[in-house]
Formats: C-alpha cells, structure tokens, sequence
C-alpha cells in the first residue's frame, strides 16, 4: 500500500489523510461564531495549495469544503442565509468568494516545498 494512502493499522495516517482531517476541521469551523474576517477556509486553500501533491485535489478540498459549510449553514441557520445563495443578485459575490479560495490555493502552489514561516507569512498576506 502506498504510504500517502489511509490506512487502518496506523494511528496518525500520514499525507492526505491528515490533510483531509484537518480541512474537514476547518469547514466545520465555520459553524462555530467567529470574529469577523477570520476564514479558515482561506488557510484550507493555502495549506492545501502548498501540500497536496494533485493541484486538482490541492483545488477541489477547500472549494468543496467551502460549499458542504455553506449548505450546513443554510440548514442551520435557514431564513436569510438560503435567500442569500438564491438570489441572483448575489451570485457574483458568491462566485467571487469561491474564487479567491481558488487563488489563494494557486497562489500556495509557489510554496511547495519551500514552506517556511516567512513564506507562509507573505503568501497568507498576498492570499489576503
């Protein structure tokens, strides 16, 4: 089995796995009150540009992540927060947000293998 692989008989699965664990952390974050402007989503993207080996997949978790959050959102808070994302008025803010997730995570991709806090610094600034 390959070691980037999940496996059973291992108590701290190393590569995606972790990964994974930690961005499904993340989302459910954001069900949780927060101050304003903090997005752990955004650190998902950087993170996820920066260490998944696919560009695809390093693409594909925090916009998925971001979308399962807003509809466990819309389910938990109802009322405003559905009308928001079914108003066509809306729909550019919408498709700009999951856009600069998008950025933010190809904007990472200049940080593999070569993450250290300064760069990680600079590149959350810039991914801001």
């Amino acid at each position: 089995m390959p070691a980037s692989s999940c496996s059973s008989d291992r108590v701290i699965a190393p590569g995606p796995c972790v990964l994974a664990g930690m961005i499904l952390l993340a989302a459910l974050s954001r069900l949780l009150p927060l101050p304003p402007n903090f997005a752990p989503i955004e650190a998902i993207a950087l993170f996820g540009g920066a260490y998944f080996a696919r560009r695809g997949l390093a693409l594909a978790v925090p916009l998925l992540a971001m979308a399962l959050s807003d509809a466990a959102l819309g389910i938990a808070r109802g009322g405003a927060y559905v009308e928001y994302f079914t108003t066509p008025a809306y729909l550019p803010s919408i498709a700009a947000n999951y856009l600069c997730i998008a950025l933010t995570c190809v904007l990472a991709f200049g940080l593999r293998g070569r993450v250290t806090g300064p760069r990680v610094l600079g590149y959350s600034l810039a991914g801001s």
